[in-house]
């Protein structure tokens, strides 16, 4: 059975082929059965997708399903990120005894060198963020298992949305009296919004088995995603703005995330309660492991292939963790030093992300031209010189709140930047993975990217406690895309990878792709790994 690259489920302890032989079905039975009502599924439910909005996704609920849950998952993180984050920074301030305003007379605010609960106001947001990325990176492959080795995936979906929306709620209230509870709380909500996350992705490759509607569906996805974000920041800028009280970062915090909670709270609601569907276990946990060990197991084993076998996959892993954990951890360091450094408002901070995510259109559109014109590795590797630049630029140019023009420029060049590296990343991982060997390895490209997320804010965190200026710190997460870089270096020949992904039999990554003796040639070698029993 050949599974489209298009449709790729994204968990390390699943390895599609193996799971739908095991139940004796395929991909499209599967979707058959879950819009048939199979599988304990009442198909009364899906009335919404067929009657509201005039029909949207051709009447495929889960796809529908996909969408919404898609833009409440936006909204709840810029909401939270974006305002939340600004109101817990200045009242960690506040509370540390420091200015949050300049001084009468004056345009700076003074440096901050209190401490609440231990640290620096200004280490909170990246400490909060180093904790969710170290977990969430640890316990991956066991999520991962729970959703293939247990038939509770809408359970953990449903629990999980719950969770988030109830979790939100709270936010709404923070002030100087409960800002660090609700600190916490971000801790919770965000590593809860990570498992959500993981099991909305495992029914996005299920929602067709069309490729040329999943390439529709994908598309529509991210555009909606994009679009409700922009708009809940346009409309959250401008009540804010029309409100007066673009300096008030308490009820500007307040406004966005009432709207974010009903938001969430509908989307959320009618996804998993009206449109997403049960599904069976898809395996069984193999002998010898337990659902605890099972995900861990298998990414252990499958790392270990990888990196005896396939040297283009093994440096494209290694590139995709250092260059992910700089792009990913950016958020809340650029968002702790501009808002520290350069002032910034909650309002501002919202424009800020607007421009961002206008800067990923002309970066997707530069990915296409220049893979195209030389080939995605180069064009990845390129992507992150840019990156590299820009964030250099940033550390040595924003020197203080005069500098806030300059700051939108790096906002829009660091647009460019990630739009162009996913871009051209996700092409060239759909080339160079073996055919057969998709769900595995794409589950490994998904644990690659959040392995190392944990390590830019941590650095960032342990200088600025120890006193080193900010712009150092946030200088240091140009080393990550240029170590990236020099990961996709090492990736080789393009060609080269794609004929040993081509070479290696479906289902099996016992083909081993090696250098050739003769160094002076380009081409691969192909070879059969003789240290696994069966092919021994």
């Amino acid at each position: 059975m050949h599974v489209s690259k298009s449709k790729l489920y994204i968990y390390p302890t699943l390895k599609m082929e193996e799971s739908f032989d095991n139940e004796n079905i395929g991909p499209s039975q599967v979707l058959d059965e879950a819009q048939s009502g199979r599988h304990n599924r009442d198909t009364s439910r899906f009335w919404f997708a067929s009657s509201c909005c005039r029909n949207p996704y051709g009447g495929n609920p889960e796809a529908f399903g996909w969408a919404l849950d898609g833009m409440g998952r936006s909204v709840a993180f810029m909401g939270a990120a974006v305002f939340g984050g600004t109101a817990l920074l200045n009242l960690a301030k506040e509370a540390a005894g420091c200015e949050t305003k300049p001084p009468e007379g004056q345009t700076d605010v003074p440096d901050c060198d209190g401490r609440v609960y231990g640290i620096r106001p200004s280490s909170l947001l990246t400490t909060f963020s180093t904790a969710v990325a170290l977990v969430s990176a640890a316990l991956l492959p066991l999520v991962g298992s729970i959703i293939d080795h247990t038939p509770y995936r809408l359970l953990v979906g449903r629990i999980s949305a719950v969770a988030v929306v109830a979790l939100l709620f709270p936010f709404i209230f923070i002030d100087e009296n409960t800002w660090f509870a609700i600190g916490i709380l971000v801790l919770v909500v965000a590593f809860v919004g990570w498992i959500h996350t993981c099991v909305s992705f495992a029914y996005l490759p299920e929602v067709t088995d069309d490729e040329e509607e999943m390439i529709r569906f994908t598309a529509s996805f991210t555009i909606v995603q994009y679009a409700s974000t922009v708009l809940y920041i346009l409309a959250m800028v401008g009540a804010i703005y029309a409100l007066g009280l673009t300096d008030d970062y308490v009820a500007s915090n307040r406004i966005a995330q009432s709207v974010s909670f009903a938001i969430t709270f509908v989307v959320f609601g009618v996804s998993w309660t009206r449109l997403f569907g049960e599904r069976p276990a898809f395996q069984q946990v193999p002998e010898g492991s337990t659902l605890l060990t099972a995900g861990f197991k298998n990414v252990y084993h499958t790392s270990k292939r990888i990196y005896n076998n396939h040297p283009a996959l093994k440096w494209f892993y290694a590139a995709v963790a250092l260059s992910d954990a700089g792009a990913q951890s950016l958020a809340s360091i650029a968002l702790t030093f501009v808002t520290d450094q350069l002032q910034f408002t909650s309002t501002e901070n919202g424009i800020a992300v607007l421009v961002l995510l206008v800067g990923t259109i002309p970066g997707c559109v530069l990915s296409k031209v220049v893979t195209r014109r030389f080939n995605p590795v180069r064009s990845a590797a390129a992507c992150l010189v840019l990156l590299t630049g820009v964030t250099a630029a940033a550390a040595a140019l924003l020197t203080g709140p005069d500098r806030k023009p300059l700051a939108f420029v790096c906002a829009a060049a660091w647009g460019v930047g990630t739009g162009w590296k996913y871009s051209s990343e996700r092409f060239l991982v759909c080339r160079i993975i073996p055919e057969g060997q998709d769900a595995e390895l794409m589950g490994m490209y998904l644990f690659a990217g959040q392995v190392l997320v944990w390590l830019p804010a941590l650095i960032f965190t342990g200088m600025n406690e120890a006193g080193v200026p900010m712009r150092v710190g946030i200088g240091t997460v140009g080393i990550f895309f240029l170590l990236g870089m020099v990961g996709y270096c090492m990736v080789g020949d393009y060609e080269e990878a794609v004929r040993c992904a081509k070479a290696s039999t479906e289902g099996d990554i016992d083909i081993v792709c090696v250098d050739s003796e003769d160094h002076q040639t380009s081409d691969l070698s192909f070879a059969v790994d003789d240290t696994r029993p069966d092919q021994a």
